[in-house]
């Protein structure tokens, strides 16, 4: 069984971390830190709390470089002013880590007018992402580990993305809302494999719970965790295989992420657009993939909705050319 014991020195390597200020981010950068990561940049919400992460992680691993950058998931303009920030800095980023999402929401509306799961889980961490590629591809074996969940299979949908109703309020639950979000998740992985594949290691993670970075205790997400799977319909029995698929803790949630972001195997047997499921698990990953998920036809057309979603809010979009 994979543990953080297993996590090689990070010496010399940068890392970016979205909502490494609580839950599963906050634990994958405490541990990028105990291994000496050189530079671990926390991009979150609240510069409060990231402070408060900074310190306490300060104290247990002096030697790592913990730098804050403002980010707002659901405000495109400030997503990409983020982005831009940290390549700016001029540093090459080794490894970024998608951590940040929210799940179960009830409906609203972003910044820039998108449903607000969809927003956050997937069209800001798109436009992040791609905006921060050159820092990224100044690394020799660059990584990007995108944070989904066993949810994503729960899509009840046969088109998966409901691209022409993504803002109406009456077309999905919640929870179908937050299935499809996640589902956008490994698809976004999928068609960025594709362009800058043959470069950059893009692996998607379900880290076994729905702890993510907005301080909900695992307590609270147990419940949450059950009420998604009576709201999906399935009753006891949904909830017994969602439980089967959890994991008891953000502590062991954390250890699939930062396999994917950390392990020399992700190198060495050349792991790229592959699923894993806990703990580090790639072949029931490879199982538990949705139909939808390894859809390229699909992932393509989300590509471009996203791409002119993006243009449309904010008058421009990363274009990144197929190879």
């Amino acid at each position: 069984m994979y543990s953080t014991n297993d996590i090689p020195s990070l010496a010399g390597k940068n890392f970016v971390v979205t909502g490494g200020h609580s839950g599963l981010g906050y634990e994958t950068c405490k541990y990028l830190a105990l291994h000496k990561a050189a530079i671990v940049i926390i991009a979150c919400r609240s510069e409060d709390k990231a402070n408060e992460a900074i310190a306490k992680i300060s104290e247990m691993a002096p030697s790592t470089n913990l730098v804050f950058v403002e980010l707002k998931l659901n405000d495109l303009k400030q997503v990409k002013t983020a982005a831009q920030k940290i390549v700016d800095f001029g540093v090459t980023i080794d490894v970024l880590i998608n951590s940040a999402g929210i799940a179960n929401t009830p409906f609203a509306l972003s910044t820039d007018g998108i449903e607000e799961q969809f927003a956050y889980n997937h069209v800001g961490p798109f436009l992040f992402t791609t905006t921060l590629l050159p820092a990224l591809l100044k690394s020799a074996e660059p990584r990007i580990v995108n944070i989904s969940s066993h949810y994503h299979t729960q899509v009840s949908t046969p088109s998966g993305i409901l691209f022409d109703s993504i803002n109406d309020p009456n077309a999905m639950t919640d929870a179908e809302r937050y299935a499809q979000s996640r589902l956008a998740t490994i698809l976004f992985s999928k068609a960025l494999h594709k362009r800058v594949g043959s470069r950059v290691y893009i692996n998607t993670v379900d880290p076994g719970n729905d702890v993510r970075s907005s301080g909900t205790t695992p307590q609270k997400e147990s419940k949450i965790h059950h009420r998604i799977s009576g709201l999906f319909g399935g009753g006891a029995a949904a909830a017994a295989k969602a439980d089967a698929a959890a994991v008891s803790s953000v502590l062991d949630a954390v250890k699939t992420p930062l396999y994917v972001a950390t392990s020399k195997d992700i190198v060495e047997k050349g792991y790229k657009d592959a699923y894993f499921a806990p703990v580090a698990d790639k072949e029931r990953g490879d199982k538990e993939l949705s139909e939808l998920a390894k859809d390229k036809e699909l992932a393509e057309r989300l590509w471009e909705f996203t791409e002119s979603l993006i243009k449309e809010k904010i008058m421009e979009a990363p274009r990144i050319p197929l190879p």
